[in-house]
């Protein structure tokens, strides 16, 4: 199943965008639909995690959600409208969003929920491991151009993906009068 991307929109009056079945649609542009959002398979994601492709549900009255609601924006993450069903929210990407807590399905015969005290969620960076790529050369020669093998993406990321720009710098002991043998390789941050 592939990712199917770009904006909603609708014409002759409300209507109401629904989720089903496998598969993937990310929503990259602002929603101009003003029915409610159904999600009942698949993932409905919004945006993209690069500059300008941040997605929007346009409808304030709400999103059910009985499969997997993404985030993944490259700016804010919050919802002004209500999340209700069974699925999963998901954020991917860096940042602090906020939880907000609600009645929800509580019940209490005895209880009233007077209070709710909001929290938030903090989502680190996930840690990449840069390993030096082993080199050969021959003695009396110049080294060769160093590279770097880049591992540990989630969520399907790869280094093209990633919007990961740059490259990493190297030291190494070796010069042309190394004697033959090995010599370490060790990359760092770069530019």
């Amino acid at each position: 199943m592939g990712i199917i991307c770009g904006a909603i929109g609708e014409s002759g009056g409300a209507r109401d965008f629904s989720k089903v079945g496998a598969g993937t649609i990310a929503l990259t542009g602002v929603s101009t639909y003003t029915g409610a959002t159904i999600i009942n398979g698949g993932v409905l994601q919004l945006g993209d995690g690069t500059i300008g492709k941040d997605g929007a549900i346009a409808s304030t009255s709400g999103v059910t959600n009985n499969a997997i609601l993404t985030f993944n924006r490259f700016a804010s993450s919050s919802a002004s409208y209500p999340i209700s069903g069974t699925g999963a929210v998901i954020k991917t990407g860096v940042g602090t969003p906020a939880i907000t807590a609600a009645v929800g399905s509580l019940v209490s015969a005895n209880y009233a929920f007077t209070t709710f005290t909001p929290g938030t969620l903090t989502i680190t960076k996930a840690p990449l491991t840069v390993t030096a790529d082993p080199q050969t050369k021959i003695y009396g020669a110049a080294n060769p151009t160093l590279t770097a093998t880049l591992s540990g993406f989630v969520n399907g990321e790869s280094l093209a993906t990633s919007g990961i720009t740059g490259s990493a710098t190297f030291s190494t002991s070796a010069t042309h009068t190394t004697a033959v043998g090995t010599a370490p390789l060790t990359p760092a941050l770069g530019s």
